[in-house]
């Protein structure tokens, strides 16, 4: 299964939406599978972006479900870097540009760049 950017962008405003940080958030996002969300979930933990509730549970199938409860500071980060729609679709084109994919840490300077660019506070 493929991390898709998107859908950790969706996960982290739902996470940031939810009344609570303490309890297991539901998430429900249209157009995705729940292994797809249960993947990026997974990822977005290990990637410090999310906390999970207690610990991964292992279910009946083998496979392992992630239940999220808040974002952490570098998950608010990562959100607010994101947030406006115009900087987010000009770094998903400089990724589908070159082949689909950048590492994380490229597509998150690239946020940083263009939301500096879209507010005009680069140093002169």
């Amino acid at each position: 299964m493929k991390r898709d950017m998107e859908l950790i962008r969706k996960i982290l405003m739902q996470l940031e939406e939810s009344p609570t940080h303490d309890i297991p958030v539901q998430l429900n996002i249209e157009g995705y599978k729940l292994e797809e969300i249960n993947y990026n979930v997974g990822i977005a933990w290990k990637g410090g972006l999310i906390e999970i509730y207690d610990k991964p549970i292992s279910t009946l199938n083998s496979t392992t479900r992630y239940l999220p409860k808040c974002l952490t500071w570098e998950g608010h980060d990562f959100l607010d870097a994101s947030r406006n729609d115009n900087v987010w679709k000009r770094v998903l084109k400089v990724a589908k540009e070159k082949g689909g994919g950048l590492a994380f840490d490229v597509f998150k300077a690239l946020l940083i760049q263009y939301a500096k660019e879209e507010f005009n506070v680069l140093p002169h």
